[in-house]
């Protein structure tokens, strides 16, 4: 049997052989636009890295979800935004008969999400200004239907947005752990298993979401 190539195996340069630029910028080139110091660049970066993390896990956990393979889940859900995969998300558990528990907390953490994707994009999608020693300065760009907005950020904004979508990540992976798996992992962690594991539905009494209508009408035919 032909054994699939691995990450290292199937990995490439990031550039083609067939991506050389027409026209690169000179050598003695530097950008003369305003950008945010580089504790802010730091900080931006990491948001943007963390948040490619979270919407992987976010396209894995609907394929679980949905009993999807990898392949079928690529091809239903590669165009999909994020806002699309939560909602659907959630519609899942709820039609699957998730736990009332599951369902509360996958809520809760989209909407927590939300709150962060739109400060995250505002971060990555506006046009920054000058830097200050009382923040850096960033405002929203003429197409946006918040034009003229002002915002001064500090680093530690910055980093907050960071770091909360970092625990997002952690919080979307353990809906996708089978129960061993979670129980191990929680295991691993010991008095901060719920920092490292967070599973608060397993706190709440197991309760079902009660049957759907076709559920109802088809008890009856048999009464």
């Amino acid at each position: 049997m032909n054994t699939p190539p691995s990450r290292e195996d199937r990995s490439r340069s990031l550039f083609g052989p067939n991506d050389k630029l027409e026209r690169p910028a000179p050598p003695e080139f530097e950008d003369p636009n305003a950008v945010p110091a580089e504790d802010a660049l730091v900080q931006i970066g990491y948001m943007t890295v963390v948040t490619a993390g979270v919407e992987d896990t976010l396209h894995a956990l609907y394929w679980n979800f949905a009993k999807m393979s990898d392949k079928l889940g690529r091809i239903i859900t590669g165009d999909l935004k994020p806002n699309r995969l939560c909602g659907d998300i959630v519609k899942l558990a709820e039609s699957s008969r998730k736990s009332n528990a599951i369902v509360t907390d996958l809520k809760s953490l989209f909407r927590d999400l939300d709150i962060l994707t739109k400060y995250r994009n505002r971060c990555v999608h506006w046009i920054w200004d000058n830097s200050s020693k009382t923040g850096h300065k960033l405002y929203a760009p003429a197409y946006h239907k918040e034009e003229g907005v002002l915002l001064t950020v500090s680093t530690d904004d910055l980093k907050l947005i960071a770091r909360e979508l970092a625990w997002i990540e952690i919080r979307i992976s353990m809906h996708n752990m089978l129960p061993k798996a979670l129980k191990k992992e929680r295991t691993k962690h010991g008095a901060l298993r719920d920092v490292y594991a967070p599973a608060p539905w397993l706190n709440t009494p197991a309760q079902l979401k009660p049957k759907g209508a076709q559920d109802r009408r088809r008890d009856k035919k048999k009464t």
